[in-house]
């Protein structure tokens, strides 16, 4: 995958040192206390601008249109605009940014007016998509018009077919796509109406999926992945379903 990048004068020169492409702890605690600057309007950038809230004063997000819910999950669009710290700048988009060798100012242009306003930020973080670097894979392994890979029965047009013995399984067979370059749509309707002829039923096998995947993990493994994605949901503040997933016994 290749981060979408902005086409603005400033990116080159401090691109290194104040331009990020995601939102981690570290990146947080270099920016705590200064304000800073979120470029996108899907869900990565709400989850990253709250995030990012808990230690700027302010943070800038700036997406090109007026409806925060058009891409972004509506309870998400709600944190957003009802967090204080964050300001959102509809219609706008960075068009310069000012600092020598950091980030002091980004230029906001906006796209009604054809107004532009210098904002103080210390950081930028883009999070406008990505493009998956697949090109090389053209011809052998099936991909759809943006390049994703396509997996499951769509990958050799067999949707609903029960030859496909993986759900990630790409074209040639035993070729698997992990990770964010895959991007098959989910099951239809008449997919798993098939499905359920082949095994009997839909849900029982994906859950004889997820207890083959419990079983070949040993206990500690288990614990281990239970204490990283318990800290993760705690990072990016949203808490988990009720009864999503049931945990191995002995969690």
């Amino acid at each position: 995958m290749r981060y979408r990048r902005l086409d603005v004068p400033g990116l080159d020169r401090l691109e290194r040192s104040s331009v990020y492409y995601a939102a981690t702890e570290f990146e947080a605690r270099l920016c705590q206390q200064d304000p800073v600057t979120v470029v996108g309007g899907g869900n990565s950038a709400g989850q990253a601008a709250c995030f990012l809230a808990r230690r700027s004063p302010v943070v800038n997000l700036v997406i090109r249109h007026d409806d925060l819910g058009r891409d972004m999950s509506r309870y998400l669009a709600d944190r957003v605009e009802q967090s204080p710290r964050i300001k959102i700048w509809r219609c706008s988009e960075v068009s310069e940014l000012i600092g020598h060798e950091a980030l002091e100012e980004v230029v906001l242009h906006d796209l009604r007016t054809d107004a532009k306003q210098r904002v103080a930020t210390t950081a930028m973080f883009v999070l406008i998509g990505a493009t998956p670097y697949t090109s090389w894979l053209d011809g052998q392994i099936a991909l759809d018009a943006k390049g994703f890979i396509l997996t499951g029965p769509v990958a050799d047009g067999s949707e609903g077919a029960c030859s496909r013995p993986a759900a990630r399984a790409s074209s040639p067979w035993a070729t698997y796509a992990v990770g964010r370059s895959s991007a098959s749509p989910p099951p239809s309707a008449k997919a798993r109406s098939r499905s359920a002829r082949c095994t009997g039923s839909w849900k029982p096998r994906v859950a004889g999926e997820q207890e083959q995947t419990r079983r070949a993990l040993s206990v500690m493994e288990q614990r281990e992945l239970k204490t990283k994605v318990m800290r993760f949901v705690g990072e990016i503040g949203i808490a988990p379903r009720a009864r999503c997933t049931p945990w191995p016994s002995t969690w």
